[in-house]
């Protein structure tokens, strides 16, 4: 017989990403350092944050307001894999489903016509004091 259909509900909560998420992403690249090779995702509302820090360079970070969102307030801060997000930067529009204060659940990317869905899983993360320590990045 045929293969039964996959279904996968989106959650609620989405961002538009904005046309220059992808070069922000790749102005990160210096920021990242190679054993942690992740970047930071703040979402509150219609607002995004893209941050990355290194100890030998510093910090970087740029942030978008009033961006067009599915949500209510929804919050989110979540640390993802820089190299797989560098997988959907030639694709635009593009949403991103999360779900709200869930920063160990995956986050998903729809473009525009919603012909593909890529779905990133987080990176475990335990904050300690005002900094983060990543305690596993398989």
């Amino acid at each position: 017989g045929e293969p039964l259909p996959l279904r996968c509900d989106l959650p609620t909560s989405y961002i538009e990403l904005p046309s220059g998420y992808a070069l922000s992403l790749l102005r990160m690249r210096p920021f990242v350092p190679s054993r942690q090779p992740y970047v930071n995702l703040d979402i509150h509302g219609g607002d995004l944050k893209v941050s990355a820090s290194s100890p030998e360079i510093g910090e970087a970070s740029e942030q978008w307001r009033d961006l067009e969102h599915g949500s209510a307030g929804d919050t989110l801060h979540i640390c993802l894999s820089l190299p797989f997000l560098e997988a959907v930067c030639g694709v635009w529009p593009l949403r991103l489903y999360y779900f709200p204060e869930a920063t160990m659940r995956p986050v998903t990317f729809v473009p525009a016509g919603a012909t593909w869905r890529y779905l990133v899983m987080p990176i475990w993360e335990r904050r300690t004091g005002a900094g983060r320590t990543v305690e596993s990045v398989t």
